[in-house]
């Protein structure tokens, strides 16, 4: 019975997570992807306590250990960075953190969701676009989590759903110049207002 208890506390949380995360861009009409893994500052990000996930997840990448953890357990951390930066609209940092993911090589399709997530929000359509091509068609070697029991192609639905919206928009505003410049008054007025 507890195992059971377990297994379904366990699932209760990917989805609420994936519920919150759906909130965090929907202004925007964007949606974010995680990872599977539980590793610090998961379950911040997924309260939407995004300094405290920072703050966490930060620790966890300047700790030595950190050096011998698995690639998959690093790109979650820099993943839970990256997503943290984007809901507190930081664009530079969350940049950085989702670029250090990619480097990593694994979960690319997440990555790149990410990556184009980010993108849309600043307004260079053209530039998402292309960030959710690259997740819709990335070959994770069956590795998109780590967690054996979740399909494959699990973030790809999302990146599909997102590469649609940045297309449309591409179609609608062209390369999204305009919006990237509106996309740099929108970041600097919420620097101004933290």
């Amino acid at each position: 019975m507890n195992k059971a208890v377990n297994f379904v506390g366990k699932y209760l949380w990917v989805f609420l997570y994936l519920t919150l995360m759906a909130s965090v861009a929907a202004a925007e009409g964007w949606e974010l992807t995680t990872v599977a893994e539980e590793v610090p500052g998961t379950r911040y990000v997924e309260s939407g306590k995004y300094e405290k996930a920072i703050e966490v997840s930060q620790g966890f990448l300047t700790r030595a250990s950190s050096k011998y953890a698995p690639s998959y357990q690093k790109v979650a951390v820099l993943t839970n960075l990256c997503i943290s930066h984007i809901a507190l609209y930081d664009f530079d940092e969350a940049e950085v953190f989702c670029a250090r993911a990619a480097a990593e090589k694994i979960h690319r399709s997440v990555t790149y969701n990410n990556l184009g997530v980010l993108y849309g929000l600043r307004g260079q359509h053209a530039l998402a676009a292309r960030h959710f091509e690259i997740a819709t068609n990335a070959d994770c070697l069956g590795r998109c989590s780590h967690a054996e029991s979740v399909p494959r192609a699990l973030p790809r639905p999302t990146a599909r759903r997102n590469l649609n919206r940045a297309e449309t928009l591409v179609n609608m505003h062209g390369d999204g110049e305009d919006d990237a410049r509106m996309g740099a008054l929108v970041e600097e007025i919420g620097a101004v207002a933290r």
